[in-house]
């Protein structure tokens, strides 16, 4: 999700997310933190053996949050340049278009969803595929998003016939989000990172024991970003379970 300034308690611009994945992908996440003299330093949640990192905030006060979609077009731009790097130029950028250029500049060989902000209130979310870009404007401040596309042109969209709790959990976030608008504190973002409506398939998300274990998804690490501030905060897991580590820069 992200949020503009006049719908937070502190009047800043915040992203947040839970990035799930498999359960034995827990232990290998973790944050780094870059500090550099030619271009702007940044933190963000990582993966071992993933330099470019996925969620994060840098210096310029330019975050990101990102999810996975899938479209039947994916792949018809091989070779092309990874979904990894195209995360690390947005935070290596200096200006909130600038952020933008990277997913928008080149074609690209998957799908995924960018959602873009810059301190000072300056929020987008981009749909892409391979072929074709969205651009999803925040509605009374808020914007949400999960697993599947919300705009046309990007072919079909696959993931919530894998996944179909994605539909709930785009509406839930904004549900749990609104009522408070104007007085979004981090703690009623928290509270709705870590609603368990839909479980075992909820936004915060613990492994199912029915499932085999190799294929065992949760909540690996959430994340709360305050683009003003420069920080982010990470629980480690379920936010539910997780206190929230401060990561500045």
């Amino acid at each position: 999700f992200g949020l503009k300034p006049e719908v937070t308690e502190d009047r800043h611009t915040w992203l947040g997310q839970n990035w799930d994945w498999l359960e034995g992908v827990h232990g290998h996440t973790f944050v780094l933190q870059a500090r550099r003299t030619e271009q702007p330093s940044f933190v963000c949640l990582t993966e071992a053996g993933i330099a470019g990192g996925k969620m994060g905030v840098n210096e310029c006060g330019i975050g990101l949050v990102e999810n996975g979609l899938a479209s039947s077009h994916d792949g018809r731009n091989p070779y092309c340049k990874p979904f990894h790097v195209r995360c690390r130029e947005v935070l290596d950028a200096e200006r909130f278009e600038q952020a933008q250029r990277p997913v928008i500049d080149t074609p690209r060989t998957c799908s995924a969803n960018f959602v873009i902000g810059a301190a000072g209130g300056e929020i987008v979310d981009i749909e892409s595929s391979p072929d074709h870009v969205s651009y999803l404007h925040p509605e009374d401040s808020i914007i949400t998003h999960s697993n599947h596309f919300l705009s046309a042109g990007h072919g079909e969209s696959l993931l919530e016939k894998i996944s179909p709790n994605t539909l709930h959990r785009v509406d839930r976030m904004r549900h749990l989000l609104e009522p408070h608008r104007g007085a979004l504190s981090f703690a009623r973002m928290r509270a709705a990172a870590a609603d368990h409506l839909g479980a075992p398939f909820a936004i915060c998300r613990h492994p199912d024991p029915s499932q085999p274990e190799p294929k065992r998804t949760m909540t690996v690490g959430a994340v709360l970003i305050d683009l003003e501030a420069r920080t982010m905060h990470v629980a480690n897991g379920p936010p539910c379970a997780n206190d929230y580590i401060a990561f500045g820069l």
